[in-house]
């Protein structure tokens, strides 16, 4: 099943061309990896599909919805999650225990309800 879709995306930063052309479709229980050289777009790429940066060409499709459209808040905490590689990580968990934990996290806040009547 289809997860989320790329289409001929493309982004620079100015004029410099980073990425130009990226299709690519990702399916359920299937395991990505993205390779490269440094330079080659590697992060951009990730930041275009977290939805923290916009693609300057294409789509992005996630079950099926245009992210273009999406609420990225929701997206970003509920649909699609991001490891950084120098930030945001606990150096005494181990990478899988990184990832657990902000899962987890997103649970608790998607699960969280403001109480109308509790106290400010």
């Amino acid at each position: 099943m289809e997860i989320m879709k790329l289409e001929n995306i493309g982004f620079s930063y100015g004029k410099k061309e980073v990425l130009k052309d990226i299709n690519q479709t990702f399916e359920t229980g299937r395991i990505y990896a993205v390779t490269g050289k440094s330079g080659a777009g590697k992060t951009t790429l990730l930041s275009v599909m977290s939805g923290l940066a916009e693609p300057s060409e294409g789509t992005i499709c996630c079950k099926g919805e245009n992210l273009h459209n999406l609420n990225k808040y929701e997206y970003r905490s509920r649909l699609i999650g991001s490891i950084f590689q120098d930030f945001n990580l606990l150096t005494k968990l181990t990478a899988a225990e990184n990832v657990a934990l902000s899962v987890e996290i997103a649970e608790i806040n998607a699960n969280r309800r403001p109480d109308k009547n509790a106290a400010l």
